[in-house]
């Protein structure tokens, strides 16, 4: 009996998701934008959103950390669910949006701190397209 694996996403809607992520960075100043699940693999991601000199699998799995850390912080101060997770660096902000009833979350990074609430904006948006395509996706159980 093959293996079941943890994420089965088909083919097609990943590439729309892709699609859909580049269009983002296309229009915006974001960059890195990837569909990650809460375990850390990714779904999709667009073209140019992993450099060379980035491991991809940290890239992915350090937001699931971030992201469970987080949620005890606001759960710990009843603040309710997180919805977005901002790390702010010295030459620019890694934005993490969620939700507590989907298996994923959106990945984006920014060097421009001006245009942050239009990019929650933007975040919120594609991450509702994006559980749209995935609704009825299931994630199983991490086997690493």
């Amino acid at each position: 009996m093959p293996a079941k694996q943890e994420i089965e996403v088909d083919p097609q809607i990943q590439i729309r998701l892709a699609e859909m992520l580049e269009e983002l960075e296309s229009k915006t100043e974001l960059e890195g934008c990837a569909i990650i699940s809460t375990t850390g693999l990714r779904i999709a991601h667009a073209d140019s959103s992993i450099g060379p000199r980035i491991d991809a699998d940290l890239y992915s799995a350090s937001p699931a950390a971030l992201v469970s850390l987080g949620s005890t912080v606001t759960l710990t101060l009843e603040y309710g669910e997180v919805t977005e997770v901002v790390v702010r660096g010295q030459k620019g902000y890694s934005i993490i949006t969620v939700s507590k009833d989907l298996p994923f979350m959106l990945l984006s990074t920014s060097k421009k701190g001006y245009k942050l609430g239009y990019f929650f904006l933007l975040l919120r948006k594609t991450f509702k397209k994006a559980a749209d395509l995935l609704q009825g996706t299931t994630i199983g159980t991490a086997s690493y």
